[in-house]
């Protein structure tokens, strides 16, 4: 099976985790690294990036939506 999506490079997981650090959305982080926030969140357990990060951006994510 062939992957639309290229690897993740040390770069990338430096951009992800400044995101991250910064309090950058999700869908924010989604589009400059050109991943899907399922992809985000399974880098960020594989970076060992806290639970926290994950609620912490549905929460935000979720109030950012407009009704």
């Amino acid at each position: 099976m062939e992957s639309h999506y290229p690897g993740w490079t040390p770069t990338d997981d430096a951009r992800f985790r400044h995101m991250v650090e910064n309090g950058t959305s999700e869908n924010e982080i989604a589009l400059a690294l050109s991943r899907t926030p399922q992809q985000l969140r399974r880098r960020g357990y594989d970076l060992g990036l806290p639970l926290k990060w994950f609620k912490q951006v549905r929460a935000i994510g979720q109030s950012e939506r407009v009704p």
